[in-house]
C-alpha cells in the first residue's frame, strides 16, 4: 500500500472514531475537537474548550496584570505609601524621642530591606508582563482571538448558548492555534503570578513593621499614664481612670483583632493560586485595622499628654527584626 492510500485509511478512521465520540457526547461532529491531556489527545467539545480558554484570558487579565499594574492602588504603590507614612513617623519620633537612635535606626533599615525586596520583585513583574505583552502584540493570532474571546464570553454572560456554540464552531482552527500559542507563554504567566505573591507577602511585612512602629506610641501613652504623679492623679483622679482604661483596654483589644487576623495568612505550603486569593482579603482588613490603630495611638498620646509632659523615657526597648519565610 502506497504513502497515499496509507493516509486516506488513516484520514476515514479518524472521522469514524470522531462520529462515535461526537455521539457520545450529544453533539455534531463538527463540534468536537482533541486536547492533548497528560500527553495523550482527547475528544472534547469545542465549546468546553473555549471556556477554559476564556477562563484562562480573565486569569492572565485580573490575577497578574493587576499585580504591578495600577499606581498608587497596585500592591507596589501601597508598600511604597505605607513607606512613606513610615518614614514620616520616624521624623516624628526623632523630635519626640519616642523612640531612642537604636530603634528608629533598626527600623530604618528593616523597611529600607522591605522596600529594596519589593521593588525588585516589582521590576520583575513588570519585566516579566511586558515580556508577555510583546509576544502576544507580536502573534496574530493573539490580536484575532482575543477579540473571539471576549463576543464568547459576552454570549456566554447573556445566556445566548447558540451564539456561543457558532463562534466555537465558526472559530475552531483559531481557537485551536490559540491554545497552543497560550501555552507557550504560561510559564511566564505563571511566574508572573509566582511574584505577585512574593509581593503580597512584602505589603503584609511592611504593615506588621508600620503596627509595630505606631505601637510604640501607644505603649508610651499607657506607660505614661500608669506613671502620673499623685498631685496630677488627685486633681483629675476620675478622667485618669477613665483615660487610663481606655488606652490599656483598647490596646488589648487591638492586639486580639491583629492576632485573630494573623491567624488567617495562609500557609506556605498551599496552592499558590489558593494563597493569592487567601491573601487579598487579609491584606484588606489589615490595611483598615491598621489606620484604626494609627488613629487610636493618636488619641493615646493625646489622653497621656493631658497629665504629663514627654521626657523622652519609654517603658521598654522595641526591637526591629526583619521577618522573612
Amino acid at each position: 500500500m502506497d504513502l497515499s492510500n496509507k493516509q486516506n485509511l488513516a484520514r476515514e478512521f479518524t472521522r469514524e472514531i470522531a462520529k462515535n465520540k461526537a455521539k457520545q457526547l450529544g453533539v455534531k461532529t463538527d463540534e468536537i475537537t482533541t486536547r492533548v491531556v497528560d500527553g495523550q489527545a482527547r475528544w472534547v467539545k469545542k465549546i468546553d474548550v473555549a471556556s477554559e480558554l476564556e477562563r484562562q484570558r480573565q486569569i492572565s487579565a485580573k490575577s497578574v496584570i493587576r499585580s504591578i499594574r495600577g499606581g498608587e492602588n497596585s500592591l507596589y504603590g501601597r508598600i511604597q505609601a505605607e513607606s512613606d507614612r513610615i518614614q514620616l513617623l520616624l521624623a516624628e519620633y526623632a523630635e519626640s524621642e519616642e523612640l531612642n537612635p537604636i530603634e528608629r535606626r533598626d527600623a530604618s533599615a528593616m523597611l529600607e530591606k522591605i522596600v529594596a525586596r519589593a521593588h525588585d520583585t516589582a521590576s520583575q513583574i513588570a519585566g516579566n508582563e511586558d515580556q508577555i505583552e510583546t509576544t502576544k502584540a507580536q502573534d496574530p493570532v493573539f490580536q484575532q482571538a482575543e477579540p473571539l474571546l471576549l463576543a464568547m464570553h459576552a454570549a456566554k454572560k447573556e445566556g445566548d448558548i447558540k451564539k456561543l456554540q457558532q463562534l466555537s464552531v465558526q472559530n475552531g482552527d483559531l481557537l485551536r492555534k490559540y491554545e497552543i500559542r497560550r501555552k507557550s507563554i504560561q510559564p511566564l504567566i505563571q511566574t508572573a503570578k509566582s511574584l505577585r505573591l512574593v509581593l503580597q507577602k512584602e505589603f503584609w511585612r511592611v504593615l506588621q513593621h508600620s503596627w509595630k512602629l505606631h505601637a510604640a506610641r501607644v505603649r508610651r501613652a499607657a506607660y505614661l499614664l500608669q506613671n502620673v504623679d499623685n498631685a496630677r492623679k488627685q486633681t483629675k483622679a476620675a478622667q485618669w481612670k477613665e483615660d487610663l482604661e481606655f488606652v490599656e483596654i483598647n490596646d488589648k483589644a487591638f492586639e486580639i483583632r491583629l492576632t485573630n487576623l494573623s491567624s488567617k495568612c495562609p500557609a506556605a505550603d498551599k496552592d499558590e493560586d489558593v494563597q493569592m486569593k487567601e491573601w487579598d482579603p487579609v491584606l484588606a482588613t489589615m490595611v483598615e485595622l491598621l489606620d484604626d490603630w494609627v488613629e487610636f495611638g493618636g488619641q493615646a498620646a493625646q489622653a497621656a499628654a493631658a497629665y504629663t509632659k514627654p521626657d523622652g523615657g519609654s517603658s521598654s526597648r522595641m526591637a526591629f527584626q526583619d521577618q522573612k519565610d
